[in-house]
Parts: C-alpha cells; structure tokens; sequence
C-alpha cells in the first residue's frame, strides 16, 4: 500500500480528486503484484459442513487473511473455488463443493488481491 505525503485538501472537490486519484494507484499497484500463491501440505479431509467438503491443511509460511476469503485449491491441475474458513499461525481450513480425497500430500492456494 502506497502512503503519499500530500497538503490537506482545502475544499471537498478536491478532497474528492486526491482520494480518487489514491484508489487509482493503489488499483494500480494491485494489478502488478496480483494475487497470492501459497504452497499448503498435509491436508486432511475432516467432514461436510453446509454442504461443503472442510479441509484442513498447514503451510511453511505464515499467512494472513481474513476469516471467509474466498480461493482457489489447485490439486492435481484442477481448480477448486473455495472459502478459507479460518487461519490460526500455520494451519488453515478450507471449505470446497467437491471432495478431493481424504489425504492431499499438497496443493496450491491462490487469492486475489
């Protein structure tokens, strides 16, 4: 995220303008970066919940999004929309319609920014 060192605005037009000219950027610097991908191992399938196939899976990295992310389990050259229910540290749990397995040794996770 961009941080402009910018004079206070001096009427509301122009409050407006330097607040639309800010999302733009920040638009813009999202469209280069794009989204996230996570390698994530040791899934386990751990039941159904509200009709969707709950997986649990660690990373090496710790992640930070919030609760009801919506994202992508790639596995197996498939794609698999899906909702990251929670993240605590380095495990995580996903929601997906399908079920893909009991045990997934590993699989991509993407999110867009």
């Amino acid at each position: 995220m961009r941080h402009l060192v910018a004079s206070p605005p001096k009427t509301f037009n122009n409050y407006q303008k330097q607040f639309k000219q800010a999302l733009q950027d920040e638009i813009q610097a999202l469209r280069k970066v794009g989204g996230q991908t996570t390698i994530i191992t040791d899934g386990r399938r751990l039941g159904k919940r509200q009709g969707k196939q709950i997986y649990s899976f660690s990373t090496d990295n710790e992640i930070r999004f919030p609760d009801d992310t919506p994202v992508d389990l790639i596995h197996q050259k498939k794609t698999y929309p899906g909702t990251l229910l929670s993240v605590e540290g380095f495990d995580l749990l996903i929601a997906i319609q399908e079920n893909i397995g009991e045990q997934i040794s590993s699989a991509r996770m993407t999110t867009e920014p």
